[in-house]
């Protein structure tokens, strides 16, 4: 399946409502992977989580959205991101980086305290490999400052 870096899907799973997740990954390899954070209560969610296992029958629609990387812009690249949302951009910086765009990329990834974060040593080793990227973790409900900016 062709799918430009930001783009998304809607998931079908028997029996529970239709839902959108962003890709995570590069197209090529033959697999889909997408962040699907655990809702107590949201059913969908809590299918994935607790009742889906390997080989059931999942219905896809993509690709979607109009919100992924233009590889041909050459202007600087402002990404955002909360909780689970990072999987369009991670797609999207990622992608950036391999097809060695140079142009500087700044990338936010907000939630609400450290417990929430994840793929930050990801993100801080290729900002330590690319200096035309930078990473900020911003948290709203800061106990620390080690990790990243507060709001």
């Amino acid at each position: 399946m062709e799918f430009a870096a930001g783009q998304y899907a809607q998931l079908s799973f028997d029996e529970v409502p239709t839902r959108s997740y962003s890709m995570a990954n590069r197209q090529g390899n033959g697999n889909l992977e997408f962040y699907i954070r655990r809702v107590p209560g949201e059913a969908t969610s809590e299918h994935v989580h607790c009742t889906l296992k390997a080989g059931d029958e999942v219905e896809i629609e993509s690709p979607l959205g109009s919100s992924y990387l233009r590889q041909h812009h050459t202007g600087p690249v402002l990404c955002i991101a909360d909780g689970s949302g990072l999987a369009p951009i991670k797609l999207i910086v990622d992608t950036a980086l391999a097809h060695g765009m140079k142009q500087p990329i700044h990338l936010y990834f907000g939630v609400r305290s450290e417990r929430d974060l994840y793929l930050v040593e990801h993100f801080q080793t290729l900002a330590e490999r690319h200096a035309d990227l930078s990473f900020a973790a911003v948290l709203s409900e800061a106990r620390s400052t080690d990790i990243g900016a507060t709001s």
